[in-house]
């Protein structure tokens, strides 16, 4: 195992000469969906349900994920019922402290979670936020949530593992989220109460314009690349929409239907479980734990399949999913550019390759978070350039392009909005890139290896603070001290040609 200390630390990349990771690589998580531990008397909530046996659940899931060759392990949400309130009689509505605000339930199942020896990940659902409105501190829901679960202003993120990107989403526009006196509580009920339909229970919410802007952009991203995405959220979006639907499932179906590289939306909320596939997507629900001692879960995921084992049972999974998509044999669009000509969205790409029958232009509304549509299908000659004037300002629309030859597909061009210059994501690891450790994590307790090789770098000293750096996030302080995730691709002794690559705000 190497030990990296470094201090004010930003970014790190390792490179060996002759090291790489192997592309394709077949790995395995531990998942586990609504857990909702409380702290209350045998049979109090009924239903099939019992939070009592949260903590025990857990932690015999844990122990058997401990035996396994697992790379992370994630909750999809609920890892508690509520904390700090009367409960019982629901909804929450706008809590308060009935006592002590000692955490005491979510420091009892998150001390069960931690005995995973892996790395962990965690989503936040609708029980997280069944506490009072301000922590003993006065820190206001949601931030006060946000900062017991181990996240600073947000929930959402993102990341890489061999080859794969998962995209983690948090159900975080609900009125129950926040402090009635934070403007955000007026703003979410006044939307809740315009809604209908069945997905209108104040058990759900909704994803924020906002995170739906940022989730675009990551799938802008992934699209040039072509990479299998997994998207983990609490709340189903699938049909039918039913009484555990996300409140605005449907939203959110038609931005996701325009990545077809999303190969799977992993959730829990319905305790019962539930499948779905929406085209050549799979929607998985997860089982909860609160209400069968057996509802956990790995997940093994490889370039062509997924397939989902349930508790002790890894010889037949409960799923068996394809998840191999159609070859994109045309090649991609080159050159493309986007500038904006007085109110016009001029747009010009390279020559078409032969065999080119058309080429498929494409734009979205940004502020308004709305999805991808086609606006024109031209046959060929196109002259490779094409105008389009927009009924707000071309500024506020992104665009991108692909080419059509019969029925066969190319990959994205870049997503550009006028007079943004283009910059292509690199496709595949830097020869020989063994890690890349951009320390943006922000409220993590590691450090997560964004060269998707999966080399995590697991914080040993609790000192110190995430901040904002250079560019996104860094750690602040004296001594960063980590150590990296246990593999011995990372021993470099021996190796003749290394190099180590460091941004530090002035000094080492």
């Amino acid at each position: 195992m190497k030990r990296f200390t470094i201090p004010g630390i930003v970014a790190l990349a390792l490179m060996a000469q002759g090291l790489t990771a192997s592309a394709g690589e077949t790995f395995s998580i531990a998942a586990v969906a609504d857990p909702q531990y409380a702290d209350v008397p045998v049979g109090w909530r009924g239903g099939g349900r019992e939070p009592e046996e949260g903590v025990n659940r857990l932690s015999y899931a844990v122990s058997q994920y401990n035996q396994r060759a697992l790379d992370w392990g994630v909750i999809v949400g609920d890892i508690i019922d509520f904390d700090d309130i009367d409960y019982g009689n629901p909804p929450p509505g706008t809590p308060s402290a009935t006592g002590t605000q000692d955490w005491s339930n979510a420091d009892a199942i998150l001390g069960a979670w931690d005995q995973l020896n892996i790395l962990k990940y965690m989503v936040l659902g609708n029980h997280e936020f069944y506490v009072p409105n301000k922590d003993v501190d006065g820190l206001s829901k949601p931030y006060s949530v946000y900062r017991k679960f181990g996240f600073d202003q947000k929930a959402y993120y993102s990341f890489r593992h061999k080859d794969f990107r998962f995209i983690v989403l948090d159900g975080d526009f609900c009125y129950l989220n926040f402090d009635p006196d934070l403007p955000e509580y007026q703003q979410a009920l006044d939307y809740y109460n315009a809604l209908s339909g069945p997905q209108k229970t104040w058990w759900n919410a909704a994803i924020s314009v906002d995170q739906r802007i940022w989730l675009m952009n990551a799938l802008d991203e992934s699209s040039v690349l072509d990479e299998p995405v997994v998207i983990m959220c609490h709340y189903p979006i699938h049909n039918p929409i039913g009484h555990h639907s996300l409140l605005n499932s449907t939203e959110m179906l038609d931005i996701v239907n325009g990545y077809s590289n999303v190969v799977m939306w992993l959730n829990g909320h319905n305790h019962s479980g539930d499948y779905a596939l929406e085209g050549r997507r799979h929607h998985v629900n997860l089982k909860g734990m609160q209400n069968e001692a057996e509802n956990w879960y790995e997940i093994e995921f490889s370039p062509d399949r997924v397939l989902v084992y349930k508790a002790e049972e890894t010889n037949t999974p409960v799923h068996d999913l394809d998840i191999s998509r159609p070859p994109l044999t045309v090649d991609p669009p080159y050159g493309f550019v986007a500038t904006n000509a007085a109110g016009v969205a001029s747009l010009s790409w390279n020559a078409e390759p032969a065999g080119v029958t058309a080429v498929v232009i494409e734009a979205r509304r940004v502020p308004t978070a709305e999805p991808w549509q086609v606006i024109t299908t031209l046959a060929l000659p196109t002259g490779g350039s094409y105008g389009h004037t927009p009924t707000h300002p071309a500024a506020e629309y992104k665009y991108r392009i692909r080419f059509e030859a019969g029925a066969a597909l190319s990959r994205y061009s870049e997503v550009l909005s006028p007079g943004e210059a283009a910059e292509t994501p690199n496709p595949e690891p830097y020869a020989g890139l063994i890690g890349w450790w951009q320390f943006d994590d922000g409220t993590a307790t590691n450090a997560v290896d964004s060269s998707g090789n999966g080399y995590d770098l697991d914080r040993v000293s609790a000192a110190g603070s995430w901040i904002t750096g250079k560019a996104d996030g860094a750690y602040n302080q004296p001594r960063f001290t980590a150590n990296a995730a246990e593999s011995d691709i990372l021993n470099l002794a021996g190796e003749s040609s290394v190099s180590l690559s460091v941004w530090v705000p002035g000094y080492i």
